[in-house]
């Protein structure tokens, strides 16, 4: 957490939370660029991540890279192995979140494997890659595998979600495996 990030990981990494009745958060690796100046929020992972959540609340999160530098982009590279799996009445699972919400761009990059699961009662949402740039350009170049799982009354999977908000382009570049199933109980599913 700082004006830079810089996250290189080739280790085994485990986060695990558990709250009875309340919010559980767990995510395997953090990196926050915040303040000013023109510099990036870069994660690579070439190890293996597992974030597990069970609680009422349940939010899962392999990666996190955000910036809010100025100029900052996000930039993240994974040729490893993530899981994130979010047990609850409400659970909420994502691989990984790369975000540039100033002037920069997002760019993802995976060719290992990336999984997302949200085991819900009442609702279960999961997100195998998503990035996001609030101005410029968001990328995502995929040649590995990504999978997203999501059960509950109300189920939404999503293998691959890519953004732009303002100015730039939104590519999406795949030539790897992409899953996202949805199983609804009595509600509705939707996955894409």
């Amino acid at each position: 957490y700082g004006s830079a990030t810089n996250v290189d990981n080739a280790g085994d990494l485990h986060a695990s939370a558990q709250a009875d009745g309340g919010f559980g958060y767990a995510t395997g690796i953090t990196s926050i660029g915040y303040g000013s100046g023109d510099n990036d929020a870069v994660v690579v992972n070439r190890g293996s991540i597992d974030a597990e959540t069970d609680a009422a609340y349940a939010y899962a999160f392999g990666v996190l890279n955000l910036t809010r530098q100025r100029y900052g982009s996000a930039s993240f590279t994974n040729d490893g192995d993530i899981h994130a799996t979010a047990t609850g009445d409400l659970a909420t699972a994502t691989g990984v979140l790369n975000l540039a919400l100033r002037y920069g761009d997002a760019t993802m990059t995976n060719t290992g494997t990336v999984e997302a699961v949200a085991n819900g009662t009442t609702g279960g949402s999961a997100t195998g890659l998503y990035t996001y740039a609030n101005v410029y350009d968001a990328t995502v170049n995929n040649s590995g595998t990504v999978s997203a799982i999501a059960t509950g009354d109300i189920a939404l999977a999503t293998g691959i979600d890519a953004s732009s908000a303002l100015y730039g382009a939104t590519t999406v570049r795949n030539n790897g495996d992409v899953t996202a199933h949805a199983y609804a109980g009595s509600g509705f599913a939707n996955a894409a």
